[in-house]
C-alpha cells in the first residue's frame, strides 16, 4: 500500500477509519462522531469527509440514516432486527413477561452466532423498507404480529429473511414463515391426562374474555374437544365472560376443568377451593398441572432459521412444542 503521504486526503481519511473500524478501535454498532467532527479530526473538507463516509457506508462497514448518527456496522453487517408491534416502550420481565423471555432467547443466540440485535418497536416508529434499510438489517423476527395488517404487508414484500412467530390463523400462514405454537396438540395431550385419572365430566373454562377464532384459547379448546369426542365424552363449558368465575355456574357433576389461563385457575382455587382435578395453560401453577411455553426457546429457534437459511417453508407453519410442566415436581 501507498505510504500516507501519497494518499489524497480522502484516502488517508478513509484508510485510518477502515483501520479504527477492523481493529475494534470503533466498535461495532457504536456512534460515529459527527462529520464536522471527522472533518477536523483528519483535516479535510466537510465535503470529502461525506464522499469518505458514503464510500464506507456503500462498503457496508457504516450505516447511515437520515436524521440520525452514522454507526458502526457490525462484522460482515449482520443485524437482526427483533420487531415488537406496538409494545409498551419499556421492555421488561414484569410487565411484558412474554416477550421480555423472547427476546432474551434471540439475544443469546445472538451471542452464538456473531448476530447484532436491533430492537425495532412499532409503537415509537412505523415499520418501512426504508427503515429496515437504514438499520442495515439482513434478518427479521416478528414477535406476535397478529392484527397488524399494515406491518404484516410491509414483512411481506420485504426483501429482507423474516420470521413470524405465532401467526395464528390459516390465511397468515399462507403467505408468511411461520413458527406457530400447536395449541391443538397441547388441547389433546391435556385431554390424555384427564383420561389418565379417570374424570368422566370435564369441562372447558371459556375465562372472561371474549372467545373468538382467532385466539390461541380456541385452537387449544378445539384440540381438547375432539379429543374427547373421539373417546365419546361432550365437553361441558364454563361460560364466565359476562358473570366472571365468582358467579360462574358449575354443574357440581363436574369433575374436572380445563383453563386457558393458570392464574384463572388460581382464582378459582381461591374461590371455591380445590376440589376437582384441574388443568392450567401457559404458566406453572400450585394449583395444579399445567403446561409452559418455553419462550426463550422460542426466541433461540426463530434466529436459528435465520442463521441457518432454514426458513419454515411459507404456507407451512413450522409447529413448536410446548413443554409440560406438572406443578410439583416442575420437571
Amino acid at each position: 500500500m501507498a505510504p500516507l503521504t501519497r494518499l489524497t486526503a480522502a484516502g488517508r481519511m478513509e484508510m485510518r477509519l477502515r483501520e479504527d473500524i477492523v481493529s475494534g478501535a470503533l466498535p461495532a454498532l457504536s456512534t460515529l462522531a459527527g462529520t464536522p467532527a471527522l472533518a477536523k479530526r483528519y483535516g479535510v473538507s466537510l465535503v470529502t469527509a461525506q464522499k469518505v463516509l458514503k464510500k464506507l457506508a456503500d462498503a457496508g462497514l457504516l450505516i447511515r440514516r437520515n436524521g440520525a448518527p452514522t454507526i458502526i456496522a457490525p462484522c460482515r453487517n449482520r443485524i437482526v432486527g427483533v420487531l415488537l408491534p406496538n409494545m409498551k416502550r419499556k421492555l421488561t420481565l414484569a410487565q411484558s413477561e412474554t416477550h421480555y423471555l423472547t427476546v432474551s432467547g434471540i439475544l443469546d443466540e445472538c451471542n452464538k452466532h456473531d448476530y447484532h440485535m436491533i430492537i425495532i418497536n412499532t409503537r415509537d416508529k412505523k415499520l418501512t423498507h426504508e427503515m429496515l434499510y437504514e438499520l442495515g438489517v439482513t434478518g427479521l423476527i416478528a414477535l406476535y404480529p397478529y392484527g397488524h395488517e399494515e406491518l404484516l404487508q410491509c414483512i411481506q414484500s420485504s426483501s429482507v429473511p423474516t420470521v413470524c412467530v405465532n401467526l395464528l390463523t390459516q390465511s397468515d400462514i399462507a403467505r408468511y414463515n411461520c413458527l406457530n405454537f400447536d395449541y391443538v396438540s397441547a388441547g389433546k395431550q391435556v385431554w390424555e391426562y384427564f383420561k389418565k385419572r379417570f374424570c368422566k365430566n370435564p369441562a372447558f373454562y371459556l375465562g372472561t374474555q371474549p372467545f373468538r377464532e382467532h385466539q390461541h384459547r380456541y385452537w387449544i379448546f378445539e384440540g381438547f374437544k375432539n379429543a374427547a369426542a373421539a373417546d365419546g365424552v361432550t365437553i361441558q363449558v364454563i361460560n364466565a365472560v359476562e358473570c366472571g368465575i365468582a358467579q360462574a355456574q358449575i354443574n357440581p357433576e363436574i369433575d374436572s376443568i380445563f383453563f386457558g389461563e393458570s392464574s384463572e385457575m388460581e382464582e378459582y382455587c381461591s374461590l371455591y377451593g380445590k376440589d376437582r382435578e384441574l388443568f392450567g395453560f401457559f404458566y406453572p401453577s400450585t394449583a395444579g398441572a399445567s403446561f409452559a411455553i418455553d419462550y426463550p426457546a422460542i426466541g433461540r429457534k426463530a434466529l436459528q432459521c435465520l442463521a441457518e437459511n432454514s426458513l419454515p417453508q411459507i404456507g407451512k407453519a413450522e409447529l413448536l412444542p410446548l413443554k409440560y410442566m406438572d406443578a410439583i415436581s416442575m420437571v
